[in-house]
């Protein structure tokens, strides 16, 4: 038998699957740890991030003082503010903090806020603490896959925690008011002597609000009953800047019509100062 008739005739033998099998299983291993490995560099970078938040400049100036710093600079737009940093709006200025999740806080002219700490929780739910130092914030809390963030704001005699909302929060000489476009806010009333003492724990939810001017405030510390929860005042929730800052405003209003942000949050100024304290 010659060779050629060997190599033409003889049987051919099949193709190993046991190779291809083998390759596969490689190049899914393989597949599988560079993906790994790029969601943790992802997963790392977003939570470096999550302590952070964008200031926007949306009228006038304001103030960045960084934690470790005694003297305040002047603030950029668009820039990234951290934990420790307080940030001070001047007269007739308006700002945004902008947070991961998509969370929006505007701060009114002459308004002190201080992004006080970040927790990391798991799975997926974190705390930001801010401290309403003096002034007006209007929160725009969002509850989106970015991830659950839970708001703590302090003022002086309260401690503020939102999930997912819209509120109004005035901390100033005379004047102390929580009110809820809505969602829901828990309050604790506390007493911030020598030890922090909750004095009493409420939920205020849509439509409501709590107020406290200086005589309800010393009353409250004394212990004394009150009533500290009631409707929210007439008329607060009939400005264009509420309606428009919770995705409200109506489809037929055109842009060239529809008054500035500046404007719109004059509005709930007035409203404020010619509020009522019972």
């Amino acid at each position: 038998m010659s060779y050629t008739y060997y190599k033409r005739y003889q049987p051919k033998r099949g193709r190993s699957g046991f190779k291809s099998f083998f390759w596969l299983v490689v190049f899914l291993v393989i597949f599988f740890l560079i993906l790994r490995a790029c969601v943790s560099v992802f997963n790392s970078f977003a939570e470096d991030k999550k302590d952070e938040a964008i200031l926007s400049l949306m009228s006038g100036n304001a103030e960045v003082l960084e934690w470790g710093q005694t003297e305040a600079r002047s603030a950029s737009d668009s820039e990234l503010v951290l934990v420790g940093d307080q940030i001070s709006t001047g007269e007739d200025s308006m700002a945004s903090l902008s947070f991961y999740n998509g969370s929006v806080l505007y701060l009114d002219e002459n308004t002190k806020l201080k992004i006080a700490e970040f927790t990391g929780a798991e799975p997926g739910g974190d705390q930001m603490e801010l401290q309403l130092v003096d002034g007006r914030i209007w929160v725009e809390h969002q509850a989106q896959d970015g991830g659950e963030l839970e708001l703590l704001v302090q003022t002086d005699v309260m401690n503020l925690e939102s999930i997912q909302g819209s509120y109004l929060v005035s901390n100033q000489v005379g004047n102390e008011l929580l009110a809820v476009r809505s969602g829901q806010v828990a309050v604790d009333f506390v007493d911030r002597g020598e030890e922090e003492l909750v004095i009493e724990s409420l939920t205020i939810k849509e439509g409501e609000q709590s107020s406290l001017n200086d005589e309800r405030e010393r009353a409250l510390l004394a212990r004394e009953n009150l009533t500290l929860v009631e409707p929210v005042s007439l008329g607060l929730w009939e400005e264009v800047f509420v309606r428009r800052a919770n995705g409200e405003a109506e489809q037929t209003e055109s842009e060239a019509d529809a008054p500035t942000i500046e404007e719109e949050m004059s509005l709930v100024k007035r409203l404020l100062k010619n509020q009522p304290c019972q």
